[in-house]
């Protein structure tokens, strides 16, 4: 789910790359309309840009949809939480420092293309080797919140804090049900007083 997570996360950085590199080069220097081969030559760089973010758009709204059926299966649940800090600002900050710069560069260049997927492999590399993942811009979209929880009785869960990815804010009136993301972030969701019966 981690990784599908953090494909999701980078999703705006497709859009936004197709909505602003989206001109393509239609004749040549004396104004012809391009061959097929031609306009293909030209514009290279760009389509092959084009293809892997539209690939990746794709694959972001499936695995959006995956978070959604994984967030229902499997949950363990019936324990009582502290919260520790709320993050919802994480998913701003994500956004605009990670996925704003890459939409400065041209990627209808070899150097742009080369630039933009570089970019993109260390920015990959920093979230596969951080939490930074649950920072998702498009779960924020969609309502989720992001909140550093300590569990108060959960012998299975016995760091000092966990991050938590919830729909809607977490309180402490309530029971939590969670299921794992990875060791230390979990989807978790409030429990209402008729679902512990």
């Amino acid at each position: 789910m981690k990784r599908k997570l953090m494909i999701q996360s980078l999703s705006p950085i497709a859009l936004l790359t197709i909505i602003k590199n989206l001109s393509f080069v239609v004749e040549n220097d004396t104004g012809e309309k391009l061959t097929k081969c031609a306009f293909i030559q030209a514009n290279l760089p760009l389509l092959i840009v084009i293809s892997v973010c539209v690939l990746w758009i794709l694959l972001a709204i499936c695995f959006l949809i995956s978070f959604n059926v994984f967030k229902y299966a499997d949950k363990k649940g019936a324990f009582s939480i502290a919260i520790i800090e709320e993050k919802d600002e994480d998913s701003l900050n994500f956004f605009l420092t990670l996925v704003l710069p890459l939409l400065i560069d041209n990627v209808n260049t070899w150097q742009g293309m080369t630039l933009f997927f570089l970019i993109l492999i260390l920015t990959w590399g920093l979230m596969a080797n951080t939490r930074l993942f649950y920072a998702n811009p498009i779960l924020s979209l969609l309502g989720y919140r992001i909140t550093e929880i300590a569990f108060l009785a959960n012998q299975g869960k016995t760091k000092d804090s966990y991050i938590a990815i919830s729909r809607g804010a977490l309180d402490v009136k309530h029971n939590v049900e969670y299921k794992d993301i990875t060791e230390d972030v979990l989807f978790v969701k409030v429990m209402k007083d008729n679902e512990r019966k």
